[in-house]
């Protein structure tokens, strides 16, 4: 006599969802969650919520800024950090996810609570002093507002080498764009993602006078970096971006790459 087959695992499928951050200088605005049964108690992303069908995770970014915390972002002005794949390290289907984190420094109206049955607080917060509790993979990626963060990212996983979530499969390749005046800024940059296991492609240094030819051999190469490039991370600081570092941005969006900034744009 045969033993009858064990039964067949149910479907696998990730719950999608978007997550926003308003900024505001050093500050980013979060939300305390109240009375979900998920994360209760919780700071997290100002406004959060699960991707509906038919619609694209940007487009649920925008919708859910508007549902949960009264503002209106243009599309264009979302800022994708990561996209991270995370799970709590069981089989529980809530569990398995898949999240797209947006930041924005752009939005039209006074962000307040638009759902008080689901939100305790609504608050900014300077990103060197966050409040406790916020989930750990949040976390990650609050950290990573200022520093960067590769396209991708994964969470919880039982696997040593994607469960810490900061690194891809291939180290990645960021070039750092701004205005020279800011090289000491630069240089904190580049070391901090070099350290964080990231290639950095950085402007050159000349150190010196460079006549108009030369400035413009050195302007074409450091597009063809950012053509090399997974992402473009811009060193402003008080949220100055120049000329050429503009002519820089719209060419690095008009390739797909996505673009960060140290400080609000």
């Amino acid at each position: 006599m045969t033993s009858a087959p064990p039964p067949a695992a149910p479907p696998f499928a990730l719950v999608p969802a978007s997550y926003v951050y308003l900024r505001r200088g050093d500050e980013v605005l979060l939300q305390r969650r109240a009375n979900t049964g998920y994360m209760d108690g919780h700071w997290i992303a100002g406004a959060a919520g699960h991707v509906e069908p038919g619609e694209t995770a940007l487009q649920a970014a925008v919708r859910e800024v508007a549902e949960e915390i009264g503002v209106v972002v243009d599309p264009h002005d979302l800022t994708l950090v990561t996209v991270m794949h995370r799970t709590s390290g069981t089989d529980d289907p809530i569990e398995q996810r898949i999240d797209w984190f947006w930041s924005a420094t752009r939005w039209a109206g006074e962000p307040e609570i638009q759902e008080p049955h689901k939100c305790a607080d609504l608050a900014w917060h300077r990103l060197d002093a966050l409040p406790e509790p916020v989930p750990a993979y949040e976390r990650i990626v609050l950290d990573g507002l200022t520093t960067g963060l590769p396209a991708t990212t994964a969470f919880g996983f039982s696997d040593p080498d994607v469960a810490t979530t900061t690194r891809p499969e291939r180290a990645g390749i960021v070039c750092l764009c701004g205005s020279a005046q800011f090289v000491d800024r630069m240089r904190e940059a580049n070391r901090a993602l070099t350290l964080a296991g990231e290639v950095v492609l950085a402007p050159a240094e000349m150190g010196g006078d460079v006549t108009p030819e030369q400035k413009s051999t050195l302007s074409a190469l450091h597009l063809r970096k950012i053509d090399l490039a997974d992402r473009v991370l811009v060193v402003n600081p008080g949220g100055y971006v120049g000329e050429s570092t503009r002519r820089e941005i719209a060419h690095a969006r008009a390739t797909g790459k996505p673009v960060s900034f140290t400080d609000p744009a």
